[in-house]
């Protein structure tokens, strides 16, 4: 199936799930809470299951479609830090005489070496240099990373060293294997928007239960968390995954918006 056909199933089966659950539920608890049901408890029940099953399709469709793994996921497992790889850069060296050395690395079976002599592996140190930036090619433009060093100009981290952008927010780990991470792209915009999403979900559960359904407030601010952190936990990690986009979809999708 399509990924489509398999949002619009989605959302089908949302809404057939949650009209169940809102008219069940509340047949059983207004009928002990209040006496009696709301009226026309069909159609409201109803009309809270599209805009709940609506709103939880919607999001599953942004976070699937975002360039990125869990982009716009939940508060417990959200990562507004897309990556970016590459095979190629520049390392810059300094000498103790603070003479810094461009030396070309590129990627062989999964290692970086120099690329004028391939029998050479890249090293972040030695007796007679430091690296201290690392140059990529960022389309047509070089992006600069600068090393994050002391006051007496050695790396910061012990196990990690970072590169940050000059000017930027992107940033570039080593480890101990001397390999490096892709370019990582921290955005604010995608935080934002992941939280929104998240605290969106409380509130379309609210008027669900309040305004549609007709609960109480006090009762409708408890089912909208209880409801809440429920399909955080357990809804949204299946709907998610359930409607990720193959790989070829995925590079389809990224040339388009490129």
């Amino acid at each position: 199936m399509t990924p489509g056909i398999i949002l619009a199933l989605t959302f089908a089966g949302l809404v057939v799930g949650f009209f169940a659950f809102f008219w069940g539920t509340a047949l059983f608890l207004q009928g002990s809470l209040y006496n009696a049901p709301a009226t026309k408890l069909p159609i409201r029940a109803a009309i809270a299951a599209f805009l709940v099953g609506g709103f939880l399709t919607f999001w599953t469709m942004v976070n699937t479609r975002a360039e990125s793994k869990d982009r716009y996921g939940t508060f417990f497992e959200f990562n507004p830090t897309s990556s970016h790889e590459f095979t190629e850069f520049t390392a810059i060296r300094r000498d103790a005489n603070k003479q810094e050395t461009p030396v070309p690395h590129k990627k062989v079976s999964g290692k970086f070496v120099e690329s004028q002599d391939t029998t050479k592996a890249f090293r972040m140190n030695s007796a007679d240099f430091i690296v201290v930036a690392l140059e990529v090619k960022d389309g047509e433009k070089t992006a600069r990373f600068d090393a994050e060093l002391d006051a007496k100009g050695n790396f910061k981290g012990a196990s990690n060293k970072v590169f940050v952008e000059k000017d930027g927010r992107r940033f570039i780990e080593f480890g101990q294997s001397n390999v490096p991470t892709p370019i990582y792209a921290p955005s604010r915009g995608a935080l934002f928007a992941a939280l929104g999403l998240n605290a969106l979900l409380f509130v379309v559960f609210f008027v669900a239960l309040w305004p549609v359904l007709r609960y109480t407030v006090g009762h409708a601010i408890a089912g909208a968390a209880t409801g809440g952190l429920f399909v955080m936990l357990l809804i949204m990690p299946l709907l998610f995954e359930k409607n990720k986009l193959p790989e070829a979809a995925k590079a389809a999708l990224a040339e388009a918006k490129g």
